[in-house]
C-alpha cells in the first residue's frame, strides 16, 4: 500500500512494516496490524447523536475546545476513570451520552495524556503505551493496547517497562509486577528482588538485585535462554534481549535481525534495543550504534552520554549536563528535543518524551509538532508538513523533513504550494523554486516567469505570466499534460489537474477514474482540486463540487464561500463572514475547524492550516499540529 493511501494511520503502520520486513515470521507485529486495523474500523461506526461541545479534559470544567453536528464520526481512543467521558483521538473529550456504537475496548486513562503535569521518576514509552512512576512512586500509564485496557497495579514502584502488549514495573521492596497479555507467559515474573526490568514483544527480562538476569515469556526464538554470568543491564526487543554483563562486555540472545548480527566488541555500561537497531553508552560516556540506517539512526553524536533511548527509526541520548540530543529520521519533529534539562529519556515509533530534572513529563513528535510562533500571511499544507509565508516574504516550514521538505531557501518568496513531500515557492520576480522529494522531477521547474503555482502529490502547475500553463513531475495519469489556452489559477489534485480558463470555465487533465477531471460546463471564481475530488466556487458564493464522493468530500454544505481548499478526502472553505467549514472524511479530525474568523486557508492530504485575521497560524486534525 503507498504511503499516500495508508491513511491516519500511515506512521504506525509503516514502522509495522519496516519490522516485518526485517523479520517477517515477527508474529505478534503481523498480529499488531491486524488487530490496529480491526480497531480504527470499530471506531469509525462511532457517531454523535447530538450536536455536542468537544472539551479539553473530561468533565465540564474544562474548557470548549471544539464541537461535532448530529451524524458526525468520531473515535473514541480512551474512557475516564469514571467511564462517563471519552477521549478521541484528537485529545479532545466529549460527554459519553452524547456517543452512538462507542468501541467496546478503550484504555482508561487520567485526564492528562500528553504532557503530564505531574512529577515522576522514570518513564517508559512503546509502540501503543507510555508508563511513568511518579514521584511518590504511583504508576500512570496512558495509550492504547489493541487488545487490553492499561488494567495498572497499584502500589508503589521504583521503574517501569512498557511492552508491545504488557508492562512489567519494579516495586519499592524490589519485586516485580507484570500486567496486559499473558498468551506467552510474559507476565509471570520470577520471585525475588529486581533492580532492573524490560519488557520485549513477548517476552521480559530483569536483573536481579545480585546481578543475575532471568528471562521468561516466548521462547520461540531462544529469546529467553539468558547467557551465564552477572549483568548491569539488560533491554529486550521484538524476538530477542541484549546485556551488558558486570565486566561491559555485550551479550544478545534470541532472533536478530541479520543487520544486528555482528555484536560491537568494548566494554559498555548501558543499552537500548530496537527490531532493527541498537545503541551502547561505552564506559567513558560515548555512544556506538549500529544495525539499520536508513535514515542515519545508527550515526551517533559525539560527546559523552548517561543514557540513550531507540525506536525503530530514531534515537536519543541525554548527555551528562542532562542535554538531549536526537538523531535518525525526523518526521513529525520526533528528534526535535527542547532545550531542557533531562534525567530520563524513552523513544516510540513516532515520538519521544523526555522526564525533565524537575520530573515533569514532555513528550514530541507526532501527536506533540506546533507551528512557528509569529505572524504570516500565507500557508501551504503538504502531506504531513506545512509552510508558512513571513510578512517579509521568508518561509518557514515544519512538520516531516525526511526529503528536506521543511527546510526552505533563505530567500524571499511571494506565494508558496505544498505538495507531498515538497513545496515551491514563487520568488517575487516570477521564477520558481522547489525543495524537498525529487524522485520524479518534482523539483525541476521549466523556465519562465509564473503568476501562480500549486503543488499535488507527486508533481506542479503554474500559470506562466502569459496565461499559459507549465507543469512538472510526475505523469503517469497524464497529470502534467496541461492543456493550451489561457488560465487566471490553477489547482492540483492527487493525480489531476483543473485551471480555470479566463473565460471562467474550467478544464480539468489527467486521472478522471471518478469523474473528478470531468467539471461542469458553467462558470467559476475559484477550484480547489483534491485526492480525487474537485470543487468550484461560483460567482455568488456558493460551492459545486464532483468526484469522488464516498465520505461526502464532494457535498458541498449551502454558502456564501470566499475561498476552498480540497485535501485527500476533505474539503474546507472559507465563509464570506470569514468563519471557517469543512465536510468530507473526519476520522483525523479534519473536520475540526477551529471557531473564529480567518483570512486564507490550505488544506494538506489529512489536516488543514488556517491564518486569523491577526495573522497567526491555527491546524487541526488529530495529530495536534495547532497554533
Amino acid at each position: 500500500m503507498a504511503k499516500a493511501e495508508r491513511g491516519f494511520y500511515a506512521e504506525a503502520l509503516a514502522d509495522y512494516d519496516e519490522a516485518l520486513r526485517l523479520d517477517p515470521n515477527d508474529q505478534l507485529t503481523t498480529d499488531y496490524r491486524a488487530q490496529a486495523r480491526a480497531r480504527l474500523a470499530a471506531e469509525a461506526r462511532a457517531t454523535a447523536n447530538v450536536n455536542a461541545d468537544l472539551r479539553a479534559g473530561p468533565g465540564t470544567d474544562h474548557a470548549i475546545v471544539g464541537s461535532v453536528r448530529r451524524g458526525d464520526r468520531v473515535h473514541p481512543v480512551a474512557r475516564s476513570h469514571g467511564g462517563d467521558w471519552l477521549q478521541l483521538d484528537s485529545g479532545h473529550w466529549i460527554y459519553a451520552s452524547f456517543v452512538d456504537n462507542i468501541p467496546t475496548e478503550l484504555a482508561t486513562l487520567p485526564a492528562q495524556t500528553m504532557d503530564m503535569p505531574l512529577p515522576g521518576r522514570t518513564l517508559s514509552v512503546s509502540n501503543a503505551a507510555m508508563c511513568a512512576v511518579l514521584a511518590e512512586g504511583a504508576l500512570r500509564c496512558w495509550g492504547i493496547w489493541a487488545s487490553n485496557p492499561l488494567d495498572v497495579p497499584t502500589g508503589l514502584f521504583m521503574a517501569v517497562s512498557a511492552g508491545n502488549y504488557h508492562a512489567c514495573g519494579i516495586r519499592t521492596d524490589g519485586t516485580l509486577d507484570c500486567w496486559g497479555r499473558n498468551e506467552a507467559g510474559q507476565l509471570e515474573a520470577p520471585p525475588g528482588r529486581f533492580r532492573g526490568v524490560a519488557t520485549g514483544a513477548s517476552h521480559s527480562c530483569g536483573v536481579r538485585t545480585d546481578g543475575t538476569l532471568h528471562c521468561w515469556g516466548d521462547n520461540r526464538y531462544g529469546q529467553t535462554d539468558v547467557p551465564a554470568g552477572d549483568f548491569r543491564a539488560v533491554d529486550a526487543s521484538h524476538n530477542y534481549a541484549c546485556g551488558v554483563r558486570t565486566d561491559g562486555a555485550l551479550l544478545c540472545w534470541g532472533r536478530l535481525a541479520p543487520a544486528l548480527a555482528d555484536l560491537p566488541a568494548g566494554s559498555y555500561l548501558t543499552l537500548a534495543t530496537t527490531g532493527s537497531h541498537a545503541c551502547v553508552v561505552r564506559t567513558d560516556g560515548t555512544l556506538l550504534c549500529w544495525g539499520d540506517n536508513a535514515y542515519g539512526q545508527t550515526e551517533a553524536p559525539p560527546g559523552q552520554f548517561q543514557a540513550v533511548a531507540v525506536s525503530g527509526y530514531h534515537a536519543c541520548g541525554i548527555r551528562l549536563d542532562h542535554t538531549v540530543a536526537c538523531w535518525g529520521r525526523d518526521a513529525h519533529g520526533r528528534t526535535q528535543a527542547p532545550a531542557e534539562p533531562f534525567a530520563a529519556i524513552a523513544t516510540g515509533p513516532v515520538h519521544t518524551c523526555g522526564m525533565r530534572i524537575d520530573g515533569r513529563i514532555r513528550c514530541w513528535g507526532w501527536g506533540y509538532a506546533q507551528a512557528p510562533a509569529g505572524q504570516f500571511r500565507a500557508v501551504a499544507a503538504g502531506g504531513e508538513h506545512t509552510c508558512l509565508l513571513r510578512p517579509e516574504g521568508t518561509v518557514a516550514c515544519w512538520g516531516e523533513d525526511t526529503d528536506g521538505q521543511t527546510r526552505a531557501p533563505a530567500e524571499p518568496f511571494t506565494a508558496m504550494a505544498s505538495g507531498t513531500a515538497h513545496t515551491c515557492g514563487l520568488r517575487p520576480g516570477g521564477s520558481v523554486r522547489c525543495w524537498g522529494r525529487n524522485h520524479v522531477g518534482q523539483l525541476e521547474v521549466p523556465p519562465g516567469a509564473f503568476q501562480s503555482i500549486a503543488a499535488a502529490v507527486s508533481h506542479n502547475c503554474g500559470v506562466r505570466t502569459d496565461g499559459t500553463l507549465a507543469c512538472w513531475g510526475l505523469n503517469d495519469t497524464g497529470q502534467t499534460d496541461a492543456p493550451a489556452g489561457t488560465f487566471t489559477v490553477v489547482s492540483m489534485g492527487a493525480f489531476h489537474g483543473c485551471g480555470l480558463g479566463t473565460d471562467g470555465l474550467a478544464r480539468c487533465w489527467g486521472d478522471s477514474r471518478y469523474g473528478q477531471a470531468d467539471p461542469p460546463a458553467e462558470p467559476f471564481m475559484a477550484l480547489a482540486a483534491g485526492g480525487y475530488h474537485t470543487c468550484g466556487l461560483r460567482g455568488e458564493g456558493s460551492v459545486r463540487c464532483w468526484g469522488r464522493d464516498d465520505d461526502g468530500q464532494a457535498q458541498a454544505p449551502p454558502g456564501p464561500f470566499q475561498a476552498l481548499s480540497a485535501g485527500r478526502l476533505h474539503t474546507c472553505g472559507l465563509r464570506t463572514d470569514g468563519t471557517l467549514h469543512c465536510w468530507g472524511d473526519n476520522r483525523l479530525g479534519q473536520l475540526h475547524a477551529p471557531a473564529g474568523t480567518f483570512t486564507s486557508l490550505s488544506a494538506g492530504q489529512y489536516h488543514t492550516c488556517a491564518l486569523r485575521t491577526d495573522g497567526t497560524v491555527h491546524c487541526w486534525r488529530s495529530d495536534k499540529v495547532h497554533n
